[in-house]
């Protein structure tokens, strides 16, 4: 395919384009290469998922176009990108968001909001300077919160980039109200500002070009001529960015980490070398093990599970982990080790068993070549690191995106210490002698409530990530969701659990729409975690009980077939409902309100918190 082919083929496949594109990828191969993916979109002929993108400006920034089409193509989507004018009105912004775009972006930069704070800074005096940073960013949070009584849109609004010259020289850096602070503590207020507007985060462009290179991500020339400042390096690191930012709202991809000792967690073999002999340290051949080590304790803190798969002995790899004064990592921060002289490929699958984990939510971390290409070829799903190699050039963990996830909640935080009371419970189960007799044994008590703005994060993730007991699998962004609870003819519930080994966290949550005298379950799912429980029976009684006293005197629920969500077909049959219509795609039931609720297990006790709250 030559970098003269037709602007589009519909015969050509969008792999193939991307293709050609990567052989030579130049400007004019990319620009040619984004409108033929366009093409196949414009002719029905695309396997991209299409969304709608909008870009609120003030300068220019549609070069960035073709970037995001590319990017986006990887990823399997396709954005269909429209931009304001430099300075839009009421009229325009209502147009472009009344098309019910997926994603708004907000790429204002500080030098066409305010001269007063740029080139004319050291005109004004610091309480003058204060003051219209502090108007700035509340312009661009009157802004968000425009955009979002307009649509249910994602908002990314980019942070200020700091400039690569400054009027007040080395100076400025000793003023508090200098250029280049100033510019700094409007990020921060900026960012205190947004999250405050569901679903709308930064996207921080300054860290990104600050690690790129200011001047190499500045385009002088383009800025004076036509207010165009992104230079492609800019505009490639930019695009990525805000498809890994969107991506990310949906969370990580990557749930358990597991990782190898030898070489691995610290340098040399325990088993030869022993406790002193290893290089394990804040210095030296073992820095760089610590660091590794760090990365990972902090993965951990943001609700990604780790696990051990080692060919060793059990004994010595303890002894590191809880004797090594160096070792960062202790054997609480794992939630499963599996070290035995097994198959890797097995440990790794009966890890992911264990964890109730698919291996498509697994990655491996190991120093051999062989043991990384072995896992690969058996459990191709995996994501496999050949540590330190696959991390260059930075060695980081931190810069793979499949960890992201714009929001970390406290079920986040506690995710190994609910693993390893899961596995407690298991040992419970093992021993009961019936199912009920073992549901009774752990105490379980649900606690539900109203869903408030701090719950809305952790409902977005049960929506986006529950399959299987989900009956409608719906899903929902923090947007959506903000804009559910502030109906009046709707209502989230969410489900905390516990038991006398520990918290589940929320692992359930219920969306209930009401008109008139119905009211329909609209999302009814529960966590995996807790199969087998009665926390659907929970939400179920309680979605009667909020629909009953707003005047419901019918609850229905549906159920729409999906690939992963089979074993719920039948919940509402046993629940007690009456078949409505069990034909077609969507099939639904209903209960008569008026004879009462359904009612809960007496295995289960139920903590209703009235004001949103949550223990």
């Amino acid at each position: 395919m030559s970098a003269t082919a037709p602007p589009y083929d519909q015969h050509e496949t969008v792999a193939e384009i991307l293709a050609w594109f990567d052989e030579k990828p130049t400007i004019a191969r990319r620009t040619q290469a984004a409108r033929r993916i366009d093409g196949l979109q414009d002719l029905g002929t695309s396997t991209l998922r299409s969304l709608r993108c909008v870009v609120i400006r003030n300068y220019t920034i549609e070069p960035l176009g073709a970037y995001l089409t590319i990017e986006a193509a990887r990823a399997g989507l396709h954005l269909a990108v429209g931009y304001s004018s430099y300075d839009p009105s009421i009229e325009e912004l209502d147009e472009l968001l009344g098309a019910a775009p997926d994603l708004v972006v907000l790429a204002l930069r500080l030098e066409a909001m305010s001269s007063a704070l740029t080139r004319d800074l050291l005109a004004n005096e610091p309480a003058a300077v204060e003051a219209l940073a502090e108007a700035v960013v509340d312009r661009i949070d009157v802004l968000v919160q425009g955009v979002r009584a307009r649509c249910n849109a994602m908002i990314a609004v980019h942070n200020f980039v700091l400039p690569t010259a400054v009027a007040g020289g080395l100076a400025d850096t000793q003023n508090p109200v200098g250029r280049l602070n100033v510019a700094r503590a409007m990020n921060v207020h900026l960012v205190a500002k947004v999250r405050q507007t569901g679903g709308a985060s930064v996207l921080d462009v300054d860290h990104l070009f600050a690690s790129l290179g200011y001047q190499d991500c500045y385009d002088a020339r383009g800025d004076r001529t036509s207010a165009a400042p992104l230079s492609p390096i800019a505009l490639e690191a930019l695009a990525t960015a805000q498809l890994r930012n969107l991506n990310a709202a949906r969370g990580p991809l990557v749930k358990c980490v597991v990782v190898d000792c030898d070489n691995t967690l610290w340098g040399g073999v325990i088993g030869e070398d022993g406790l002193a002999g290893i290089a394990l340290g804040d210095s030296g051949p073992g820095r760089r093990h610590q660091d590794l080590q760090y990365e990972l304790v902090n993965l951990r803190r943001r609700g990604i599970a780790l696990a051990i798969a080692s060919k060793n002995e059990v004994a010595d790899v303890i002894e590191v982990l809880t004797s090594h004064p160096e070792s960062v990592l202790r054997p609480g921060d794992f939630a499963a080790m599996h070290v035995n002289w097994e198959d890797k490929a097995d440990n790794i699958a009966a890890i992911a068993a264990e964890l109730n984990i698919s291996t498509g939510h697994m990655a491996f971390i190991d120093d051999d070549r062989f043991q990384c290409e072995w896992v690969a070829e058996r459990l191709p799903d995996v994501r496999v690191v050949h540590w330190p190699d696959d991390l260059e050039p930075s060695g980081s963990l931190e810069d793979l995106a499949w960890f992201d996830s714009l929001v970390i909640t406290d079920e986040d935080r506690q995710r190994t210490t609910m693993y390893r009371a899961e596995a407690q419970r298991r040992t419970t189960r093992d021993e009961a002698m019936t199912p009920e007799e073992y549901l009774r044994s752990l105490e379980l008590v649900a606690t539900v409530g109203t869903a408030a703005d701090q719950h809305l994060p952790r409902v977005a993730q049960l929506t986006q990530r529950t399959n299987q007991f989900n009956l409608t699998t719906r899903r929902y962004d923090m947007a959506e969701l903000a804009a559910l609870s502030d109906d009046p003819g709707a209502a989230i519930v969410w489900l905390d659990l516990r038991d006398r080994f520990g918290s589940y966290g929320m692992v359930g949550c219920g969306i209930v729409r009401r008109d008139h005298d119905e009211a329909v379950i609209d999302t009814l799912l529960v966590s995996c975690r807790v199969l087998g429980r009665s926390a659907e029976m929970v939400l179920v009684d309680q979605l009667a009980r909020i629909s009953r006293a707003a005047g419901a005197t019918v609850l229905v629920g549906e159920y729409v077939p999906s690939e992963r969500n089979g074993q719920v077909a039948d919940l509402y049959d046993r629940i007690g409902f009456s078949v409505v219509d069990t034909d077609g795609a969507r099939r639904q039931w209903k209960w008569d309100l008026t004879a009462g609720r359904p009612g809960v297990p007496d295995w289960i006790q139920v903590i209703e918190e009235s004001d949103g709250s949550r223990e």
